[in-house]
């Protein structure tokens, strides 16, 4: 199925992500925005075969703490083509994370008898799974069509968060992905990131 390249679906993520950042509570301190970029790579099989490889994917992530040591998270990853802008993957999905360190995922803060008190961890270690929907370009047409396939993914992931001061952190992050295609280009594929970045808390 041929079709142009599906940048209006990262547009429209990215346009969510943004009013979902600024309607939170900022007193709360239970979410966080992760923003990442890094090299991905991928490779799919069925109607067409091949591999890409992305240099600069990127990779933006909102997450909502419903205990101290786990979260449900929201994410958006694009693995676009520098030169011509192409986007090769493209995905949208939901997600839980388990953050280990003594139990420490989130801030906190707290005021007692006019004492106030905060807790912060230095280091955090996390692994997670997430699901959505993805998008592949599977075979070019010149430089403004292409065929893509529609995949199932799941996600698995790990990583590391060094926290700088209350709101800011740096993160190393390793992920790997399964994808069952779904659409009328049947295609089966996966991928890995190797992802660089930081995290800021509000």
């Amino acid at each position: 199925m041929a079709r142009k390249s599906p940048k209006h679906l990262f547009i429209f993520a990215l346009f969510t992500f943004v009013l979902m950042f600024l309607s939170q509570n900022a007193q709360a301190r239970k979410s966080q925005l992760h923003v990442r970029t890094g090299l991905m790579t991928g490779s799919y099989n069925g109607t067409f075969q091949g591999t890409w490889e992305v240099s600069n994917a990127f990779d933006l992530e909102y997450e909502l703490f419903v205990a101290n040591d786990g979260a449900m998270l929201f994410r958006l990853m694009q693995g676009i083509d520098t030169p011509d802008s192409r986007p090769f993957y493209t995905f949208g999905g939901v997600g839980f994370r388990h953050y280990f360190r003594s139990g420490k995922g989130s801030f906190s803060e707290q005021e007692d008898s006019g004492m106030f008190i905060s807790t912060r961890p230095r280091i955090r270690f996390y692994a997670g799974i997430d699901a959505g929907i993805s998008q592949v370009i599977v075979k070019s047409f010149g430089p403004n069509v292409q065929s893509v396939a529609n995949m199932l993914d799941i996600n698995i992931n790990v990583g590391a968060i060094y926290q700088i001061n209350d709101s800011f952190g740096l993160e190393g992050h390793l992920g790997y992905s399964g994808g069952y295609g779904i659409s009328s280009t049947p295609t089966n594929g996966n991928t890995q990131r190797y992802f660089l970045g930081g995290t800021y808390f509000f």
